[in-house]
């Protein structure tokens, strides 16, 4: 803590602290209360508390009050003002701004740089999306295109199927024709054996 005197309006000298908690030299308050018209009481400057100047005595107090018993002015004790800081000069002010402005520069240049990545990157990405697009629509007609030859497939199977059947009802009456044929030439071979009997006779 550190700080002026409200009284002497200088740096604190044996600075002491009032039970309200104000925080004077101890001759400014010592002159305040020291005055003619005060007696057993005094106020503080600053708030106008009233507080007592008058400390029993202790001769006649027993011993377990004492620790109570407490000045109405109590010695505290402050850091030492820590030195000011010696104002820089104008050549490192200069400097550090020239600093700055190196930095400024250097920070501008990092963020056109990226501003062109930024662009190059979005003209990459509307060319795949442009791609993605190409192919989504091939692969849509190729969908299509699959789903008509799946079509034409099962037509053609189901044709086979009908011609397969056909072509075993057909291999089926070729059969019966060749049988048919068979017993004819057995037929007719017995018929001209009958023939040629019937002629001898």
């Amino acid at each position: 803590m550190s700080g002026q005197c409200s009284i002497c309006l200088g740096e604190y000298d044996e600075p002491v602290c009032i039970p309200c908690g104000h925080v004077y030299c101890v001759g400014c308050i010592t002159d305040v209360v020291n005055r003619p018209d005060e007696a057993v009481t005094a106020r503080c400057p600053t708030c106008r508390t009233e507080f007592h100047l008058v400390v029993p005595d202790l001769t006649y107090l027993p011993k377990k009050y004492h620790p109570f018993v407490i000045s109405p002015l109590r010695r505290i004790y402050l850091p030492a003002p820590t030195p000011a800081s010696p104002s820089p000069s104008t050549s490192s002010l200069l400097k550090a701004e020239e600093q700055s402005r190196a930095a400024l520069s250097q920070l501008e240049a990092e963020v056109a740089k990226y501003k062109s990545r930024v662009a190059t990157y979005r003209e990459t990405e509307e060319m795949l999306m442009q791609q993605c697009e190409r192919h989504q629509a091939k692969a849509h007609a190729y969908r299509e295109r699959e789903w008509e030859a799946r079509k034409e497939v099962r037509r053609l199977g189901k044709e086979a199927r009908d011609v397969g059947e056909r072509v075993m009802e057909l291999e089926g009456s070729l059969e019966r024709v060749i049988d048919g044929g068979r017993r004819a030439e057995e037929r007719a071979g017995r018929l001209e054996g009958e023939v040629g009997r019937l002629r001898k006779e």
